[in-house]
């Protein structure tokens, strides 16, 4: 049986996520729009799990999060649990960046500061 999830860029962002759940990571960018227009898109990945605020998920968990035709765009990481009132622990970050396993781990076991 193939992994339907295989191939899904989320999945090294949700592997980090496993690894340190007292850190939520939110990706931006641009996905299709009703109108053909690109629209806003913002997708949370804590403890491992993917999930879409701007956009509809698909039923199946395993299937991506990431809308069809998306383009992820910038990361920031976040102290879990999310706080909408509290500033992020990072400016937002070029994708490559939001991989880095030693940020991760900086801030998820250092005291969760910026610095």
């Amino acid at each position: 049986m193939t992994d339907p999830s295989a191939g899904d860029p989320l999945s090294p962002y949700e592997a980090l996520s496993r690894a340190h759940p007292e850190l939520v990571l939110r990706l931006s960018g641009r996905c299709p729009g009703d109108e053909g227009a690109e629209e806003p898109l913002e997708l949370l990945i804590y403890r491992g799990m993917s999930s879409c605020t701007s956009h509809p998920l698909p039923w199946d968990p395993d299937r991506s999060a990431l809308p069809p035709g998306a383009t992820l765009e910038s990361a920031q990481l976040f102290a879990a649990p999310l706080d909408p009132a509290a500033p992020s622990l990072t400016g937002p970050l070029a994708l490559r960046d939001g991989l880095d396993p030693a940020l991760w781990q900086r801030l998820g076991s250092g005291g969760l500061s910026p610095g």
